[in-house]
């Protein structure tokens, strides 16, 4: 006979900076989840034009690493597959409960939470699932997380602003699929804005400076 238990381990995660991480007076601090097979470091170059002394941008590493391609060569990292998805999402949002007592990410004026690609769904549920109050909430390249209920979730994702921003050229997310999930959001009662910009999967510079209001 076959059984199943779970145990509890400690394992240490990688966190990465762009900005002034000893400045616990921060006007923003954004939290920043990467997508599927990607690493922080190489993430964050598409932030980093745009951090200064006074806006910091944190960026959490998924806690499966692997090789993206066979056995050897270039690493990759995801937050979680469909096997035991429920654990890795508890773990997740008990990872970023501790992301956001960073002193220089509790003492921050105003919070960001940002979420690309597979990190959209890490992002929404987080913010669902926690009591912590974002000033913005971002889901980019990503939509809903479909298991997550819309109904229960109305009042928590209206006290925030949220906003979806896609690529014209996304080669992962088409223009239906998107406007099926605003227009799913908006009869719900969600406020949300799309916003689109010319290009495919990826992280804008001047459409994520415009997206933040800097």
């Amino acid at each position: 006979m076959i059984s199943e238990t779970h145990l509890k381990v400690t394992k240490t995660a990688r966190v990465f900076f762009a900005g002034n991480a000893a400045d616990v007076e921060l006007d923003t601090a954004v939290i920043v989840l990467h997508g599927y097979g990607m690493l922080p470091a190489y993430f964050l170059r598409k932030f980093d034009p745009l951090a200064t002394h006074k806006k910091l941008f944190i960026a959490p590493e998924g806690l499966h690493r692997f090789y993206t391609q066979g056995s050897s060569g270039r690493v990759g990292a995801s937050w979680m597959t469909k096997e035991d998805r429920l654990t890795d999402i508890a773990d997740n949002n008990k990872y970023l409960d501790q992301i956001m007592d960073i002193p220089a990410v509790a003492g921050a004026k105003k919070k960001v939470l940002l979420g690309f690609s597979q990190g959209t769904a890490t992002a929404v549920r987080y913010y669902c699932q926690s009591n912590v109050q974002f000033d913005q909430v971002i889901l980019w390249a990503g939509v809903f997380p479909h298991d997550l209920s819309l109904p229960e979730n109305v009042t928590r994702l209206n006290e925030t602003a949220l906003e979806i921003v896609v690529g014209r050229q996304d080669e992962y997310l088409t223009s239906d699929a998107v406007l099926q999930v605003s227009d799913l959001l908006k009869k719900a009662g969600v406020v949300c804005n799309v916003t689109w910009f010319e290009g495919t999967h990826v992280i804008d510079g001047d459409t994520l400076a415009k997206v933040l209001n800097w």
